[in-house]
Parts: C-alpha cells; sequence; structure tokens
C-alpha cells in the first residue's frame, strides 16, 4: 500500500457537528492534514490550497453538489472527490460517477470508514461501495437482459416498456398513464408482443420472461 501519510482533506459539509467530528478526527491524524473545513461550496472559491481529497455532502443547504461537480473537477483537476451521503439514488450515484466522484461513503458511518475509504482511492483511484458495486452491477446486467429481449423477439422501444410495466404487475390503465397513451394503444402492442414471443396470455409471458432472468 502507497503511503498515506501527510494526505490533504478537504471537507465540506452543512452539518456543523458533523464537520467538526470530521475535522477534529482529521487534526488528530498522523496521515492526514486539514487544508479546509467549510459549510457550502461557494466558500470553495476562497480556499486557495488543492486538497489531495475533498470530503462533499452531496445535499448542502444552498445547492445540489452534483450540480456543482464538474466545476469542482476543472476547478480542483488532480483533487479526488469522496461523496458523503445517506442518497441511495441510483440516478445520483451514476450522475456522481460520471461528473468526477472517486468513491462514496454512506451516512451514518464510523470515522474509521473514512480511512478506509482514502485507502482505497490512493492506492487504486477510486472507491466503490458493495451496495453500489450491486447496483450497477444489476443495471448492467438489466440492460443486456433487455437487449437480447429485444434483439430475439424484435421488439420495439415501445413493446419493452409495455412488458417491463407488466413485469411490475401494472394494469393496462396504469400502463397507458404511465406511458402518455391510450388503453387501446396498450391492448394493440399487447397483442404484438404475445404474436412476437409466441404466447396467448399474460401468464405465458411473465414465464417466459422468467425463462430469462428478466426481473
Amino acid at each position: 500500500m502507497n503511503s498515506i501519510y501527510n494526505k490533504s482533506i478537504g471537507i465540506i459539509e452543512d452539518n456543523n457537528d458533523l464537520r467538526k467530528t470530521i475535522a477534529d478526527f482529521i487534526r488528530l491524524s498522523d496521515e492526514y492534514t486539514l487544508s479546509f473545513s467549510i459549510s457550502d461550496i461557494n466558500s470553495l472559491n476562497a480556499c486557495k490550497e488543492r486538497p489531495d481529497i475533498i470530503l462533499l455532502d452531496i445535499h448542502l443547504k444552498d445547492k445540489n453538489s452534483l450540480d456543482m461537480l464538474s466545476d469542482i473537477n476543472q476547478n480542483f483537476p488532480k483533487t479526488h472527490i469522496v461523496i458523503m451521503t445517506g442518497d441511495k439514488n441510483t440516478n445520483h450515484i451514476l450522475t456522481a460517477y460520471k461528473y468526477g466522484a472517486s468513491g462514496f461513503v454512506y451516512k451514518p458511518f464510523y470515522l474509521r470508514e473514512i480511512s478506509e475509504v482514502i485507502n482505497q482511492i490512493v492506492d487504486f483511484g477510486c472507491y466503490m461501495p458493495p451496495l453500489i458495486a450491486r447496483t450497477l452491477i444489476k443495471l448492467i446486467s438489466d440492460k443486456n437482459i433487455n437487449i437480447s429481449l429485444q434483439e430475439k423477439y424484435n421488439l420495439t422501444s415501445k413493446e419493452l416498456q409495455i412488458i417491463d410495466l407488466m413485469n411490475r404487475g401494472s394494469s393496462y390503465k396504469e400502463m397507458a398513464i404511465n406511458l402518455g397513451i391510450t388503453v387501446h394503444a396498450i391492448n394493440y402492442h399487447t397483442k404484438n408482443i404475445y404474436f412476437k414471443m409466441e404466447v396467448n396470455s399474460q401468464a405465458k409471458l411473465m414465464a417466459l420472461l422468467s425463462s430469462h432472468n428478466y426481473n
């Protein structure tokens, strides 16, 4: 493992108690130095230091940190950003990684978890918690299954959407509202799905989907 001695850390967290706790942990550590400890992203413009790691709260009172990730990366190109959050929204997770986050630590957390995440980032350049790894694997798997179904049965995108809603237990009326089309259109697309997939009932369609590991 590479040495992480004197790695500089910046904190952006609007919970004063949590920010102070993390800052005290860093100050007392032999492994890190504290570059700054601030409560909002706007104050970041006044910070002249460029730390190795920024611990960033994802939901600050003044704005959503995700909206600023790209700008932070441009201004701190050599800094790794670790998102601190209790938010497990998949879209937020993917957006954070897309715009430059190097890792996540989920609230509430033990202070030692911060050290573990920093260690991983210093050694490997990023850190992905098991929960996020499982989520991404499922997303990739579901996408591959959808592509496989679409290609095998020559399904349209609309038909694939209807299959997904059927699999979730939606009624024709619910599917129509969700997709912004009429119940008559749902019925039309469903007949096409049955014809293409060579089934004659929703029960048989669900059984066929199960054989494709579609869930």
